[in-house]
């Protein structure tokens, strides 16, 4: 069963509807015990990364989340949650992942020198970050051989997936995929059992349900 965290700050119900879709059975719970108890774990997530910690910690639920072992996936303001610190609220997150959450700038486009629009809402592209040797490209798709990456499976480079976001992550070591918003940022993150997107899967069309597809059946 997969369960998704309703802790009074993301909406799980567009995620929901996408794992319907899906045909992935799957409850919406706040109570520790049960979410300690998952098989899998999506932790959607949107709004202030201060309030979303808060609520948490309500619940008492920061050590159930980092005390996880099993496929846990964050989206968005969920993916945010799991590095170290946010500028938003300068907030203390998990730290399940190294790294800094930051603010994006309202900086010039340098392709339509035009300032960006803070935040960024609508389709953008990723690009893949996977070593060469670990993985072929046939008709513009993954062929996964380490199940590492089998989240990525059947997802072309250069996707478009849907973003509503003012922070971001910065690339590092577990990153598996980027976007550009003015400079490079985390899009898509891995550090051993858990996940992170920080677009919207449930909003970004076939390519975004294959990839909830793909974390459902880890």
């Amino acid at each position: 069963m997969i369960t998704l965290i309703d802790y009074n700050s993301g909406n799980p119900t567009s995620v929901a509807n996408a794992l319907e879709k899906l045909g992935f059975e799957y409850k919406i719970c706040s109570k520790k015990e049960e979410i300690a108890k998952a098989d899998k774990i999506i932790f959607p997530g949107q709004g202030h990364n201060a309030q979303a910690m808060a609520e948490l910690k309500k619940l008492d639920l920061i050590d159930v989340i980092k005390n996880f072992k099993k496929p846990f996936l964050g989206i968005c303001v969920g993916m945010q949650l799991l590095y170290e610190f946010s500028e938003e609220g300068d907030t203390e997150c998990l730290g399940v992942i190294e790294g800094r959450v930051k603010k994006m700038k309202n900086e010039k486009c340098k392709m339509k020198n035009e300032k960006l629009k803070i935040p960024q809402m609508g389709w953008n592209e990723i690009k893949l970050k996977i070593e060469n040797e670990k993985c072929k490209m046939k008709d513009e798709k993954l062929r996964i051989k380490n199940l590492e990456f089998r989240i990525l499976k059947n997802i072309p480079n250069h996707s478009y997936f849907y973003f509503v976001h003012s922070y971001f992550c910065s690339v590092n070591e577990y990153t598996l995929a980027t976007c550009e918003y003015g400079n490079e940022f985390c899009a898509i993150v891995k550090k051993e059992n858990f996940y992170g997107t920080q677009f919207h899967p449930e909003k970004s069309g076939e390519v975004g349900l294959e990839l909830l597809k793909n974390f459902c059946l880890l």
